[in-house]
C-alpha cells in the first residue's frame, strides 16, 4: 500500500491523534497546492491539512465565522479558497431559507459566511461540486 493510503487509514480509524474518529464521516477534501484540507463531520470546528511531501497531519486554527457542524456538504478550492456549500448540520442550524454558502481562506484560514442573492437550490446534503475550466 502506499504511503498516502497508509496515512489516511490512520485518518478513518483515530489512531492518530488529529481528533478524527470512525465516526468522522460525512467530511470534504481538497487539495491546495502539496497540501490536502479536510474539513467537516462532528468535529467541523476543526480543520486538518494532511502535508503530502511528508505525509503528516496538522490541525489548522480558524478565525472568522466559523460554520456551524456539519457532514456531507460539498467543498472545492477556487483561488486561494475553500468554498464549502449545504450538508447536514451536525450543531446549531441555519435558517431554512438560509442557502448556507461559506469560504475559508487558505491563507489566513478566516472563515467567512457568503451572502448570495436570487433564487438559489437550497438546502442540499450528500451532494458534489466541481470547479471545471476555471468556473
Amino acid at each position: 500500500m502506499s504511503r498516502l493510503f497508509d496515512s489516511m487509514v490512520k485518518l478513518g480509524n483515530g489512531t492518530d491523534a488529529c481528533g478524527f474518529t470512525a465516526k468522522s464521516d460525512g467530511v470534504t477534501s481538497v487539495l491546495d497546492g502539496d497540501t490536502m484540507i479536510t474539513y467537516g463531520g462532528p468535529v467541523a470546528d476543526k480543520v486538518w491539512a494532511l502535508h503530502l511531501g511528508v505525509l503528516k497531519w496538522t490541525q489548522v486554527q480558524c478565525t472568522g465565522y466559523i460554520p456551524a457542524s456539519r457532514t456531507y456538504h460539498s467543498a472545492v478550492t477556487y483561488g486561494n479558497h475553500m468554498l464549502v456549500y449545504g450538508g447536514a448540520l451536525e450543531g446549531p442550524q441555519e435558517e431554512l431559507d438560509d442557502c448556507p454558502y461559506y469560504e475559508l481562506d487558505l491563507e489566513t484560514f478566516d472563515w467567512m459566511k457568503v451572502q448570495t442573492y436570487g433564487e438559489g437550490p437550497g438546502l442540499r446534503s450528500h451532494h458534489t461540486a466541481v470547479i471545471g475550466g476555471g468556473r
